[in-house]
């Protein structure tokens, strides 16, 4: 697999998750704290990496890992993959200004792709059954009796942290709650250029 190389700079959790990530055939992820890794430009990821790690190897390592894994979503061949975004999430100057819009404008570049569908959850959904849960990802795989996986995803790094299978169908649920209240995918287009206008008036 392309991480071998990694394997001394990486817990065996976050190289479990990768595992899982790759084979998956279908991803759905839910953020409330910051874009989804699989969606991020390389300043955002830099900034995200740099805010838990002082240590510029280990930085760099992960910004040329997280952007090895977004081949995932590759149009040709791509993986299928929903994301739901807090409105919150938007607002977030992860990199300052700058990397913000160059964030924002990537998030409606990757919504035209056909394998990919990004929804903002807005404020005006109020209180909602995200706002209980922690982001979380839910990864579906190839084979029809192959249960999917779910996995609660950490604000300073991802790696393989799955609940159990009891509370697996309450985060599903949870997922299609939020489907059913998040902005279409043309209004969240307009959500997310509202949140870019602004950032570049207040600057």
């Amino acid at each position: 697999m392309w991480w071998d190389g990694y394997r001394d700079h990486f817990s065996q959790r976050f190289l479990n998750f990768l595992d899982y990530e790759n084979s998956a055939a279908r991803i759905r992820q839910y953020m409330d704290y910051m874009v989804p890794g699989l969606l991020q430009v390389e300043g955002y990821i830099r900034a995200v990496m740099a805010a838990y790690d002082t240590d510029a190897g280990n930085v760099e390592r992960g910004v040329q890992v997280r952007l090895r894994r977004q081949q995932l979503l590759a149009e040709k061949n791509g993986r299928q993959a929903w994301f739901l975004i807090d409105e919150a999430v938007l607002h977030r100057w992860i990199g300052g200004p700058g990397v913000l819009v160059q964030q924002l404008r990537k998030l409606n570049q990757l919504a035209d792709q056909p394998n990919i569908s990004i929804r903002v959850v807005p404020y005006t959904a109020g209180m909602h059954r995200g706002i209980s849960k922690p982001s979380f990802t839910i990864m579906e795989f190839p084979l029809d009796d192959e249960a999917p996986i779910v996995n609660v995803d950490s604000p300073h790094r991802e790696e393989l942290n799955q609940v159990d299978q009891e509370s697996q169908g309450e985060f599903i649920k949870t997922f299609h709650a939020l489907e059913d209240i998040a902005a279409s995918e043309a209004d969240s287009t307009k959500i997310i250029d509202a949140v870019i206008d602004n950032v570049r008036m207040s600057t």
